[in-house]
């Protein structure tokens, strides 16, 4: 058990192998799962991976198998789903276009989300929100 503190329930598994390996994780099907390859090139229910390569799996899944025909490493994340629709746009997320608005400028304006000690250059510059539609239903 971590000690962090959560606020939803959740899971967080990092998995790694020294070689070929094959297993089938039980999940709870209320939750969202995710698979995210870090490094070799394992397969996700049937789905070959490359790293980097994040493949969201929904909810009502009662299983995950994995496969690794080498040595490999992977995140499983998952958790209970958001009661609301939520926006992921550049590097922010949001429940309205406005919030991404408001980001946006707080961002530019370089307030709100502090500074990254030792990073080199200056921040990235987020696009213009002007556009962004809210596309939930």
């Amino acid at each position: 058990m971590s000690p962090v503190r959560v606020y939803t329930p959740l899971i967080g598994l990092d998995i790694a192998t020294s070689g070929s390996a094959r297993t089938k994780l039980p999940l709870d099907p209320a939750f969202e799962h995710a698979v995210l390859t870090l490094e070799g090139a394992p397969s996700v229910n049937g789905e070959r991976l490359e790293p980097g390569t994040l493949l969201f799996l929904g909810t009502d899944r009662e299983a995950l198998e994995l496969h690794s025909p080498a040595a490999s490493r992977m995140l499983v994340v998952g958790g209970a789903p958001f009661r609301e629709e939520i926006l992921l746009w550049w590097n922010f997320v949001a429940r309205t276009p406005q919030e991404m608005e408001i980001a946006t400028r707080d961002w530019i304006a370089g307030s709100r989300f502090g500074r990254v000690e030792g990073a080199r250059g200056k921040p990235l510059v987020a696009p213009d929100p002007a556009n962004l539609r809210n596309v939930a239903s």
